[in-house]
């Protein structure tokens, strides 16, 4: 894992969540009555303190949830929120998504990851953990949409999610450009393929979110806004609905 020293998590927590159940998506949100299931779960798992909850509140490798930790801790502050955040396994688990629900107190919002993805993007290559870091900053931009009152906006009168979907790559992209940390090409090489992998052309599907071109392009938008202007988190988040005309 790079090397992301000095933070240490507070309001962004890890834990983690088994499930047998098929998710429902909007995007990469959950929804609904299963949302509100799901959150109640999470909370009686986090409050119960037994050797299951103390087990699944970790990855499994304690150099990996002190490097999460760290940056879960730079990414809610350099966002303005106070996420859960959770680990799980079972059916949907090659994903990751984001609720306006909290399970944890003091918290507003949950952002979930499937080990699967984890496990996965992890063993992309020798910066895989550059697309985790990609795709936590893009679920961390839907509790921003939340927490901002925008998501509502970029989904009204839209027959998919890919709006609210390209402005979360835009914020993911100005997250990253607002670091202070100089990126070797290869990390980019690398982001950029994962985000041209999760791109697709299913035009109709409600849950269509943005091609590859159009992924990527978001991205590296919000990337050369932080990089060029050093724009307020506000400031992003009007230039990502300007962007996408939303």
């Amino acid at each position: 894992m790079t090397d992301m020293s000095q933070l240490i998590l507070s309001n962004a927590c890890a834990r983690s969540y088994k499930t047998k159940k098929s998710l429902n998506f909007q995007g990469c949100s959950l929804i609904g009555a299963e949302a509100d299931n799901i959150i109640n779960r999470l909370a009686q798992i986090a409050a119960s303190n037994t050797q299951e909850s103390r087990w699944l509140e970790s990855s499994g490798d304690i150099r990996l949830d002190r490097a999460l930790g760290i940056l879960l801790a730079d990414m809610a502050h350099i966002f303005s929120v106070r996420p859960g955040f959770a680990f799980y396994d079972g059916i949907g688990d090659n994903n990751a998504m984001a609720y306006r629900q909290s399970y944890l107190p003091n918290t507003n919002g949950t952002v979930l990851f499937g080990r699967k993805l984890l496990t996965a993007e992890l063993a992309r290559d020798q910066n895989g953990d550059f697309t985790v870091m990609g795709i936590c900053a893009h679920e961390f931009a839907h509790i921003v949409q939340y927490q901002y009152n925008v998501y509502n906006r970029l989904i009204h009168r839209q027959t998919t999610v890919k709006r609210a979907e390209l402005h979360a790559d835009f914020l993911a992209g100005y997250y990253i450009g607002r670091r202070n940390i100089r990126y070797s090409a290869a990390q980019l090489v690398t982001l950029g393929r994962a985000w041209e992998d999760l791109g697709d052309n299913n035009f109709s599907d409600p849950q269509h979110h943005g091609t590859r071109e159009e992924r990527v392009s978001a991205m590296e938008m919000g990337f050369r806004m932080a990089m060029r202007s050093q724009a307020s988190l506000k400031q992003a988040i009007t230039g990502g609905l300007y962007y996408l005309r939303a």
